[in-house]
């Protein structure tokens, strides 16, 4: 190997060559604008590289970039088949026109892909831990995905998840035309499909983090599910099953939910906003507000402790006789005129 150095828009970059070609080493960043022409005899860049506001229009093939990618404003660009980057893939802002990712993509981080077209994954893509694609361009996924990490697609018009589908954190699908998740679909920890057209969840659903289904048409929910926090606000859901535990927050505004499981009694926010709440457990501990606002809730347990506000706009419960927090022995900071809009 020889050491040597390179220069790259303006930059004396230092270098290595081999058989293989140039190994360019960097102060771990190498920031790189208004370049037209990369040097084709670079394989590697041991360190990040930042590509913007350039006409550039390919990188050498195979690249391996030790560290992150993060292209800005450089709508020219194709990305080169076997492109590895072991750090994370930033295309959030890149503008690129190109509609599709190369083949042989291999990402050790995660995949951020925002301000650019691309329509579809490769089926043999490789990512490391998540792909964050939010209201991008994204139609279609490939049949099968596993990521350690997270998948955020909401705000696609993505219509149908992979059949074989492994999500080691969270799943986030808000706002998509969904209209089912695959039966044997594996999420870790959270899942988010507010606004789709799903009706109903898998009967073996097991998440240790929160589950978002307000606005859709799901009417149950399976038995077991153990919870941080739980979203169904505007859903048909009309009771919660005896199983069910949430350890943090619960909106269930708009529902027709009569009463709550005799297990539900400790919440972060509880709120009950225009649905058919009509009575609450007794020792109810509410760390932060409850909210009630237009309920059919007509009375408070005598024991209860809130540690926020309630709000108890145009419900029938009476002003006179009020419990007191149970655990401050000092009355309830109470919101009669709040009603949600």
């Amino acid at each position: 190997m020889t050491t040597s150095s390179i220069e790259i828009a303006g930059q004396q970059v230092p270098a290595i060559g081999s058989p293989e070609g140039l190994t360019l080493t960097t102060d771990r960043y190498l920031s790189l604008s208004d370049l037209s022409e990369f040097p084709a005899q670079v394989r590697v860049i041991a360190g990040s590289l930042h590509l913007h506001n350039s006409s550039l229009r390919s990188l050498p093939s195979p690249f391996t970039i030790e560290g992150d990618l993060d292209i800005y404003s450089c709508p020219d660009l194709v990305l080169p088949d076997h492109l590895w980057v072991t750090g994370d893939l930033m295309l959030t802002n890149s503008e690129v026109r190109a509609d599709t990712l190369p083949a042989g993509l291999v990402v050790g981080g995660s995949l951020f892909i925002g301000d650019c077209q691309f329509r579809a994954l490769p089926p043999d893509l490789r990512v490391g831990r998540s792909i964050v694609a939010k209201d991008s361009k994204l139609e279609v996924l490939p049949d099968a995905l596993t990521l350690p990490g997270s998948l955020d697609i909401s705000g696609t018009t993505i219509s149908r998840l992979p059949a074989q589908l492994d999500v080691g954190s969270a799943l986030v699908a808000a706002h998509c035309p969904i209209e089912e998740l695959p039966a044997h679909a594996k999420v870790g920890e959270s899942l988010d499909i507010r606004g789709t057209r799903i009706t109903r969840l898998p009967d073996e659903l097991a998440l240790r983090g929160d589950l978002f289904l307000s606005d859709t048409g799901i009417a149950s929910l399976p038995e077991n599910l153990h919870l941080s926090s739980l979203d169904i606000t505007n859903t048909p859901i009309t009771h919660l099953p005896e199983s069910t535990r949430v350890q943090g927050s619960l909106w269930a505004n708009g529902t027709q939910i009569k009463r709550l499981p005799a297990g539900l009694v400790r919440f972060d926010t509880l709120a009950l906003n225009g649905s058919a709440i009509e009575e609450l457990p007794e020792n109810l501990h509410v760390q932060l507000d409850l909210y009630l606002a237009d309920s059919a809730i007509r009375q408070l347990p005598a024991r209860i402790d809130v540690g926020g506000t309630v709000y108890l706009g145009g419900t029938s419960v009476p002003r006179t006789c009020l419990p007191k927090n149970s655990r401050t022995g000092k009355p309830l900071d109470i919101n009669w005129d709040w009603r949600p809009a």
